[in-house]
C-alpha cells in the first residue's frame, strides 16, 4: 500500500547483514521487487515495510533471505523478476570460443558461442545463414542475457584485398558471396539492436578498410546514442605473424563498433607506436590473424566488466542496513537535491586556467544555464527516429565552466555547448569580428565630445546567452543533457529551435539577429566592418564584438538604446560617465575602461604579464628598464637549439606576449623578434624571453589615456623602418603609429616581406605600410559616419621623394605594385609629410631604444607604465602547466593541473620517444582534493591499470623506474604517507622482496562505521583475505562461504573458490581496536609485487 511507514532499525547487529539494500519503487503501487522471487523473502520484505517493530524485523528478514536465497543480497531488477536462465557476462557470435575462454580464465561467467566451426544442441553446424539457427541465437540471448555480446561476422567479401581478385573469379559466385555476407552483417546488427534495447553491451569488429562499414544497418547503429566506432591496431594488443624474417607484429588496422564506453577508451590507446617490425599480411598470412590474441581478449573482457560495474553503480541507490539509523527510507522520500546527487562525485575545474572551482557556485551556474534552456525553449524533445529519417547526425554536448573574475571576485559562467564537427566545407559560414581599434575609436569619440551641452558617455552592454536569441536556420539535433533528462526520454533527442554555442552557424545566425534588430531601430551597418554601426539621427556610435556591445553618445540617447535592448534581450549594462549615479569603471573585452577627471583610461589585462613572469623567471627577480637589447644578437646562430619541451614552452609564451603587445607599443618590437624564431628557437632567443619577463616585473601595467579634446580633422600616421635590422636574413622592420588628435588608435611592428637594397627603399616600404593602415582607419571612420583626412609622416627624404613623383625613377628594380601611393598623393586622397627623427614616435616600433627615448615616445602616445595593482583589478589565478622534471634521472612528470586518473608517459608532448627507455614501475605521489596525501606503486603497462581512476582529483608527480631498489626505504619498509581521512587508515607495505608473494597490511583503530568503507578488496589472480577482532568478545568474526564475490581493485567482481581464499571479513560492533587486512598477489613471469590497496 502507499502508507509511508518508517520501521526503526535501532540496535541492528546482524553478522550476515553487511550487504546492500537496493531500493526500487515501481510507479505508485508501493511494491518492492526482490531477486529470487521466494515467498519467504517477499513476505519478510513486506513485513519490513509495513511495521515499525524495530531491529528484530530486519533480523527475521535476513534469516529468511539466507534460508531461501543462496545469495544474501536484496537486489532490485528494475521492477521485473529474473528469468529462469542464468545471466552470463560474455557471449560470442560468428567466432570460436575466444572471448568466452578468456572470460572463464578471468573468473567471469561465459555464455553461448555460435560459430560455424561448432555444433548446436541438435548436432548440426552453427550455420547462421539458416533462419532456425538465427532464431536459436536470439532465444539464447533472451535466456542468458549476456552483458557483452561479441560479433565478428564474415568480412572476406568486403575485403579490399579480395576486391583485387574479383575480375579473376566467376561474377555470379562473387555476387552470391557478397549477398550472403550482407545478410550476416544485417543479422549481426539485429543482435546488436537487441543488446542496445536491453541496456546491455555489444561489440562488432571488422577491418577498417572493409566496405561493410558503409552498409545502412551499421550506419544506423553508429548514429545511436552511446554507440561509437573506434579504430585501433592489433599489433598493440599482441597479434603476431611470421614471414621470411621470422616472427613480427601484425598491424591489421581494425574498427570496432560498440556501445561500451570503457571498450572504446581501452582501444583508443591501442594505436601503433611504430617501435616494432610489421609483417606484411599478404600471401595467406592474413588467415592466421583471424584468431584474437589473448591480450586483446583480456582487454575487452576487463573493459566490459568495468563498464558493467559503472552501470550498476549508476542504476541503484545503496542503503547500508548495518548502520544504525532512525528510520527506513521509503520510496516516497527524496530529501536529496537532484543536482547534489548528480554532482556528488564531480569536481569542477576552470576550462581556461585549470583551477579548481567552488562546487556550489559552479552548480548554481549550471542551474542558471539549464533554466535559460527551458525558459527560452532552446530545443524541443522529439523522437530519435525523426533525426534518423532525415539523415541528420545527433551531436553531443559538453559543459564549459569558466570563472570570468578571480578568486577574490568570482564570476562563474557555465555554458552548455554543442560539439558539431566541421565535416564539410561551407564558404558561406562567416561571422565577422571588429578590429581592436574599433573599441579604441569609440573611446576616442566619447573623449572628443565633452565640450558641448550634452557631453558623451559610454554604454557597455552584455547580452546574456546571446545565441539563444537567434533562430536555428537548419535542422540540428542534439543529445538531451542529463540535467534535463526526464522519464520517457530514453528514445528522444532535442531539435534546436534556437542557435546553440558550438554549432557551426551559431555565430552567423546571431550576427544576422542583432543586425536586423539594430537596423530596425535606425542604425546603419558599416561597410569596412559589419560589426560597426551608427545611428545618424541620434548620433550614436556602436561596435559589437560577439555579445558585447560598446556605444557612445549623450546620456539621453544611451538610456534610449539601453531601453530598446532591454525590451528585446536580457542584458547586463553599465553607463560610464561623470555623473554620481554612473559607473566609473567597466571591463570590456577583458580591458578596463576607466572614467577620470583627465580623460578615459584604457588598460589591458595585467594577468597576461603576471603569467609570463611566473612562467619564465623565479619570484623576486630584479627588473630591467627596457624589454629588449641588441647584445648577443649576432651570436644567435652559435647557440644551441632548445629541446622539444623547451621549444613548446617558448611558443606558448611568445603567443601570450603577442596578445599582450596589441595594447602595449613598448612590447611590440620585442614580441615581433621573439615570434620570428618560434619555428626553431635557440638559447639566445630564450634570453630575450627572460629579459621581457624581467622588464614586466618593473612595468606590469600599461595605461593609455584618451584625454579630453576637440574633435580633430586629420588622422596622422607615423611610419619608420630599421634597415636590415642587424639580422642574418637582412630583412628590415616597419613600424607605425596611428594617432587621432592625441589619441593613439593603432600601432604595429612587422618584418618586411622583401629584402630592401637601401635604407631609402626600406623607408618606402614603411611609408606604404603606414599608408595602407591609414586608409583602413579612414574606412572605419566612414563606418561611423565620420570624415577625416589622412596624413602619413616619415623622417626619410628618399621615401618622400619617391611618393611625390611618378614612376620608378632610378629604382628600376621596384615592382610597380608599390607605386599606388604616388597616385593617392597626386590626387590628394592622402598626404605625406616630414617629421624629425627624434620626434618620430614610430622609432620605438622598429628597434631597441634606451629607456629615456622609449619613455619619451610612450609619453607622446599618451601611455604610462605602472607597477601596483589597480584598485578592483582582477588578480591572477595561476596554475602552471604539467611538465617533465628534467632534474630527475628517471622520467618524471609533475602534475600542476588536477587530474582524475593515473598518468601514462606515451603520446604526451615532449615525452619519451622511440629511442627512450621508460621504467616499468610507476610511482605516483600526490595530494587529493580533500588534502589527503598518497603514494602508489604499480606496473603502468598493464592495460587494466594504465588509466585507473582514483577516488578524487589530485595533483603531484609520477615517476617511472625499473627496480624496487630505486624506491625509497620509507616506501619499501615503512608507512607510505597515505592517510585516508575518511577511515583513519594508514597504508603500510610490509615487504617488497622478490619472493613469490608480497603482502600489504593495514593497521588502525577505528569505529565499525568507518570500517564500512574498508571492505575486503581482492585482486586479479589473487588470494585475498582479512580478519578482525572485536575487543568486546575477543573473537574473530570471520565467515567463509563456498563461494564469495570479491571486488577487485579494478572494481570488477569475481567469484573466488573457497580453496583460494583465506577468509572474508564481515565485522560489526561499536568499535574494532585492530584490523589486519592482507592481500597477496602471486607473481608470474614479469608480474609485479606491489598492488595498490583501494579502500
Amino acid at each position: 500500500d502507499n502508507r509511508q511507514k518508517k520501521p526503526s532499525l535501532a540496535g541492528t547487529r546482524q553478522t550476515r547483514a553487511n550487504r546492500f539494500l537496493h531500493e526500487y519503487y515501481a510507479g505508485n503501487t508501493g511494491n518492492w521487487q526482490l531477486r529470487g522471487d521466494s515467498g519467504a523473502a517477499r513476505a519478510e520484505h513486506r513485513k519490513a515495510i509495513d511495521t515499525s517493530a524495530g531491529g528484530r524485523v530486519v533480523q527475521d528478514m535476513v534469516e529468511a533471505l539466507e534460508k531461501d536465497n543462496p545469495h544474501p543480497e536484496i537486489l532490485l531488477m528494475n521492477g521485473s523478476q529474473s528469468r529462469g536462465g542464468r545471466r552470463v557476462d560474455v557471449a560470442e557470435v560468428y567466432s570460436p570460443p575466444r572471448m568466452t575462454a578468456m572470460a572463464r580464465t578471468l573468473g567471469l561467467r561465459p555464455g553461448f558461442v555460435a560459430d560455424l566451426t561448432l555444433m548446436t544442441d541438435e548436432g548440426e553446424p552453427w550455420d547462421l545463414s539458416i533462419e532456425k539457427n538465427q532464431d536459436k541465437a536470439i532465444e539464447l540471448i533472451a535466456e542468458q542475457e549476456p552483458w557483452l555480446l561479441v560479433l565478428s561476422p564474415p568480412c572476406t567479401a568486403f575485403s579490399s584485398l579480395q576486391n583485387l581478385n574479383k575480375g579473376k573469379r566467376d561474377a555470379e559466385t562473387v555476387d552470391e558471396e557478397y549477398r550472403q555476407a550482407i545478410k550476416h552483417v544485417v543479422f549481426a546488427a539485429k543482435l546488436c539492436r537487441i543488446q542496445l534495447d536491453a541496456g546491455r553491451r555489444f561489440m562488432i569488429e571488422h577491418p577498417v578498410a572493409a566496405t561493410s562499414w558503409s552498409l545502412q544497418c551499421l550506419q544506423e547503429l553508429i548514429n545511436e546514442t552511446g554507440v561509437k566506432r573506434t579504430n585501433f591496431d592489433f599489433c598493440m594488443v599482441g597479434m603476431q605473424a611470421t614471414d621470411q624474417d621470422g616472427e613480427g607484429a601484425a598491424k591489421k588496422r581494425t574498427g570496432v563498433l560498440s556501445n561500451s564506453e570503457e571498450i572504446s577508451k581501452a582501444l583508443e590507446d591501442r594505436q601503433c607506436d611504430k617501435k616494432h617490425r610489421h609483417v606484411v599480411l599478404t600471401g595467406g598470412k592474413a588467415k592466421a590473424c583471424e584468431v584474437y590474441p589473448d591480450e586483446f581478449c583480456e582487454l575487452i573482457c576487463t573493459a566490459a566488466m568495468e563498464d558493467k560495474q559503472k552501470s550498476q553503480r549508476s542504476l541503484y541507490r545503496v542503503t547500508d542496513v548495518t548502520r544504525e539509523v532512525d528510520a527506513m527510507p521509503t520510496p516516497h522520500e527524496d530529501d536529496e537535491d537532484p543536482w547534489t546527487a548528480l554532482y556528488r562525485d564531480v569536481d569542477f575545474f576552470d576550462d581556461v586556467t585549470g583551477c579548481m572551482m567552488d562546487k556550489d557556485r559552479a552548480t548554481e551556474a549550471r542551474k542558471l544555464e539549464i533554466k535559460f534552456f527551458k525558459d527560452m525553449e532552446v530545443y524541443k524533445k522529439v523522437p530519435r527516429s525523426e533525426a534518423h529519417a532525415g539523415g541528420y547526425k545527433v551531436i553531443s554536448t559538453r559543459w564549459l565552466d569558466v570563472n570570468k573574475g578571480d578568486k577574490l571576485n568570482p564570476d562563474y559562467r557555465a555554458r552548455l555547448v554543442g560539439r558539431e564537427l566541421n565535416t564539410e566545407a561551407r564558404l558561406d559560414l562567416f561571422a565577422a569580428t571588429p578590429p581592436l581599434e574599433s573599441l579604441k575609436l569609440i573611446c576616442s569619440i566619447c573623449a572628443s565630445h565633452q565640450d558641448q551641452a550634452n557631453p558623451y558617455v559610454l554604454l557597455s552592454v552584455d547580452v546574456k546567452r546571446a545565441y539563444f536569441y537567434a533562430k536555428a536556420r537548419r535542422p540540428i539535433y542534439i543529445e538531451i543533457p542529463v540535467e534535463d533528462y526526464e522519464p520517457g526520454d530514453e528514445h528522444m533527442v532535442g531539435r534546436l529551435n534556437l542557435s546553440l554555442y558550438g554549432t557551426r552557424d551559431a555565430a552567423q545566425n546571431w550576427s544576422k539577429e542583432y543586425t536586423e534588430f539594430l537596423e530596425g531601430i535606425g542604425f546603419v551597418r558599416g561597410k569596412s566592418s559589419p560589426c560597426n554601426f551608427v545611428n545618424p539621427q541620434r548620433n550614436i556610435y556602436l561596435t559589437v564584438h560577439g555579445d558585447d556591445f560598446t556605444l557612445t553618445g549623450n546620456q539621453q540617447q544611451m538610456e534610449w538604446v539601453r531601453d530598446q535592448m532591454r525590451a528585446k534581450y536580457e542584458i547586463k549594462d553599465k553607463i560610464i560617465g561623470p555623473a554620481m549615479h554612473m559607473c566609473k569603471e567597466a571591463r570590456i573585452l577583458n580591458r578596463t575602461i576607466r572614467w577620470t577627471n583627465e580623460g578615459i583610461e584604457y588598460e589591458p589585462d595585467r594577468r597576461h604579464a603576471d603569467l609570463i613572469i611566473k612562467e619564465v623567471i623565479p619570484e623576486g627577480a630584479k627588473s630591467v628598464t627596457t624589454p629588449g637589447t641588441d647584445e648577443g644578437r649576432g651570436r644567435r646562430e652559435e647557440s644551441p637549439e632548445l629541446t622539444k619541451q623547451e621549444s613548446s614552452r617558448y611558443r606558448g609564451i611568445a603567443a601570450r606576449l603577442n596578445y599582450l603587445a596589441l595594447d602595449r607599443p613598448d612590447l611590440q618590437n620585442t614580441a615581433k623578434c621573439i615570434s620570428k624564431h618560434m619555428a626553431r628557437p635557440r638559447e639566445a632567443d630564450w634570453v630575450m624571453v627572460k629579459r621581457v619577463a624581467r622588464y614586466l616585473v618593473g612595468s606590469p601595467r600599461s595605461i593609455q589615456m584618451f584625454e579630453w579634446q576637440c574633435t580633430p580633422s586629420t588622422i596622422v600616421t607615423y611610419g619608420d623602418s630599421d634597415w636590415t635590422g642587424k639580422e642574418r636574413d637582412r630583412k628590415s622592420t616597419s613600424g607605425g603609429v596611428v594617432i587621432w588628435g592625441s589619441h593613439t588608435l593603432k600601432s604595429w611592428s612587422s618584418q618586411q616581406k622583401v629584402i630592401a637594397l637601401s635604407s631609402g627603399e626600406a623607408e618606402l616600404y614603411a611609408v606604404l605600410k603606414a599608408a595602407t593602415q591609414t586608409k583602413g582607419i579612414m574606412s572605419m571612420f566612414m563606418d561611423f559616419g565620420l570624415e577625416a583626412d589622412g596624413l602619413v609622416m616619415t623622417d626619410a627624404n628618399a621615401a618622400m621623394g619617391i611618393v611625390h613623383r611618378q614612376g620608378l625613377g632610378k629604382m628600376r628594380h621596384l615592382d610597380v605594385q608599390y607605386l599606388w601611393i604616388q597616385q593617392e598623393v597626386s590626387e590628394g586622397r592622402l598626404r605625406v609629410g616630414k617629421v624629425r627623427t627624434t620626434e618620430n614616435v614610430a622609432d620605438l616600433l622598429t628597434k631597441n631604444l634606451p629607456a629615456e627615448a622609449m619613455h619619451k615616445h610612450l609619453h607622446a602616445m599618451k601611455f604610462r607604465l605602472e607597477q601596483p595593482h589597480a584598485r578592483g583589478s582582477l588578480r591572477l589565478d595561476y596554475l602552471a602547466k604539467d611538465q617533465w622534471d628534467a632534474q630527475q634521472s628517471n622520467w618524471t612528470r609533475v602534475h600542476h593541473r588536477p587530474r582524475a586518473t593515473l598518468f601514462t608517459p606515451f603520446k604526451v608532448a615532449n615525452g619519451p620517444g622511440e629511442d627512450h627507455h621508460v621504467g616499468r614501475l610507476r610511482v605516483t605521489r600526490g595530494i587529493f582534493a580533500d588534502g589527503t596525501h598518497f603514494e602508489e606503486v604499480d606496473e603502468w603497462r598493464k592495460s587494466e591499470d594504465a588509466h585507473r581512476r582514483l577516488r578524487q582529483s589530485w595533483i603531484g608527480s609520477t615517476e617511472f623506474m625499473d627496480d624496487y631498489a630505486n624506491i625509497d626505504d620509507e616506501c619499501k619498509h615503512g608507512y607510505v604517507n597515505h592517510v585516508d581521512h575518511h577511515t583513519g587508515m594508514k597504508g603500510k607495505i610490509e615487504t617488497l622482496s622478490d619472493s613469490p608473494f608480497s603482502t600489504f597490511s593495514l593497521f588502525s583503530t577505528l569505529s565499525a562505521d568507518a570500517y564500512r568503507t574498508a571492505l575486503t578488496r581482492g585482486v586479479r589472480h589473487a588470494e585475498g583475505g582479512c580478519s578482525g577482532t572485536d575487543p568486546n568478545t575477543s573473537q574473530s568474526d570471520v565467515h567463509c562461504d563456498s563461494k564469495r564475490s570479491v571486488r577487485g581493485f579494478m572494481g570488477i567482481e569475481r567469484e573466488i573458490p573457497k580453496a583460494n581464499r583465506t577468509g572474508t571479513a564481515c565485522l560489526f560492533g561499536s568499535s574494532i581496536s585492530i584490523i589486519s587486512v592482507s592481500l597477496s598477489h602471486k607473481r608470474g613471469s614479469g608480474a609485479i609485487a606491489p598492488i595498490p590497496l583501494c579502500y
